[in-house]
């Protein structure tokens, strides 16, 4: 069994300290392209306005990914920063020990799966070494048979048709399939559903929760990343009790045991900045986002927390996850935050004289879990991508 720790992860996901998108990606993206530049960006400025109208309403995203103009936008706009998602999960993980040691074959299932970002992902991390050396089995569940389409494609123009990659075209919210097609490959050590939630009902999402301990081994991992909206700050919650009463833990970012006050969880969202080339349609190059802006909790079937690794580093503080009250990059004079701990919220101010840094330069990322001491005299953070610091 190949042992994985964050470091070795880090050297294949980063480049210049930035997370990147390989450019064998891009290019793929835009040969798959049916749609020509300009209508693509046209399309691209109708879903962004479509997200933006949803980003305050309390419901679900509406949104159709049928049409092949719907899908070449979603693809060039998103399809690369997804890839990250599954990249950042395994960086994630590999700080503990528990999740270090990888089977020689593991299985994982990608809910809401698109146009495959989160697919390619995968097997661009497993194609070097020390991945390499693990069989992969994926399942690929979507409802939308132009997706799945459009990510057969991308898988060939990769090179990654070879690989053993699974398509289910059924809906998430279909309970026969967690019994039936899904049960192929279970039970999966890795379950993601990504930018998925938000675009779902509560009702189903709960019904969809209840089934997935079912096909989960027993050291399994769920991945849930969703946009920051209106409608996923209440879901945060609500999933984090259902999950928990099914008998998972939270890994990342709630202390264990924690059960938050809120009725909306607004500020446990991160940024994670990263490189990717422009992507070239018929000779003119799109433009594509450089960030991934998304909620992230991770959840265990087995009783696992990053906390279990830091809290031993200094048990005289307390550790808690760190939400900037606005931009955390402005480099502010004064920068408030809430902690939540596992005695409840504190609140603290990071200022250059005084509290969680003596250098404002110094960025407190959103979502970095903090270690401090009463006066704030010694601080601790540790981030996804950064580590501890």
């Amino acid at each position: 069994m190949p042992i994985i720790d964050a470091d070795t992860i880090r050297k294949l996901v980063l480049t210049n300290n930035e997370l990147f998108v390989p450019e064998m990606i891009t290019k793929a993206i835009g040969q798959s392209m049916i749609s020509s530049a300009g209508d693509i960006s046209v399309e691209i400025r109708r879903l962004a306005a479509l997200y933006r109208k949803f980003v305050k309403r309390d419901e679900p995203t509406p949104v159709s990914y049928l049409g092949d103009i719907t899908i070449d936008a979603y693809t060039v706009h998103y399809l690369p920063r997804s890839t990250l998602i599954p990249k950042l999960l395994f960086l994630s993980l590999a700080y503990h020990p528990a999740f270090q040691c990888i089977k020689d074959e593991v299985n994982i299932l990608d809910l809401g799966s698109g146009t495959g970002g989160v697919v390619l992902g995968l097997l661009d991390l497993f194609k070097d070494k020390p991945f390499s050396g693990i069989k992969i089995n994926i399942m690929s569940c979507e409802k939308s048979r132009v997706a799945l389409d459009r990510q057969l494609e991308l898988l060939k123009y990769n090179g990654y048709n070879n690989f053993s990659v699974w398509h289910s075209c059924s809906d998430v919210v279909n309970t026969t399939i967690y019994d039936g097609g899904l049960s192929k490959l279970a039970p999966y050590d890795y379950i993601i559903a990504a930018n998925l939630f938000t675009e779902l009902p509560l009702d189903d999402i709960n019904m969809l929760l209840s089934k997935l301990p079912s096909i989960m081994a027993p050291n399994a991992v769920l991945l849930i990343a969703d946009p920051p909206r209106m409608y996923v700050d209440r879901l945060k919650i609500c999933i984090s009790e259902t999950l928990r009463s099914l008998g998972l833990f939270q890994y990342y970012p709630c202390p264990p045991g924690y059960r938050c006050p809120k009725t909306k969880c607004k500020w446990v969202w991160l940024n994670f900045l990263f490189t990717c080339p422009d992507i070239e349609i018929n000779g003119e190059l799109l433009e594509t986002a450089k960030i991934l802006t998304t909620t992230w909790s991770i959840f265990c079937r087995s009783e696992h927390s990053i906390y279990d690794v830091l809290r031993p580093i200094d048990t005289e503080l307390t550790w808690g996850v760190a939400v900037p009250y606005g931009n955390e990059y402005s480099l502010k004079e004064i920068m408030d935050y809430s902690i939540c701990t596992a005695d409840g919220p504190r609140g603290a101010k990071h200022t250059r004289e005084n509290i969680l840094s003596r250098d404002r330069s110094y960025i407190i990322l959103r979502g970095s879990i903090l270690g401090f001491n009463n006066d704030y005299s010694k601080v601790h953070s540790w981030h996804p991508v950064k580590g501890l610091e």
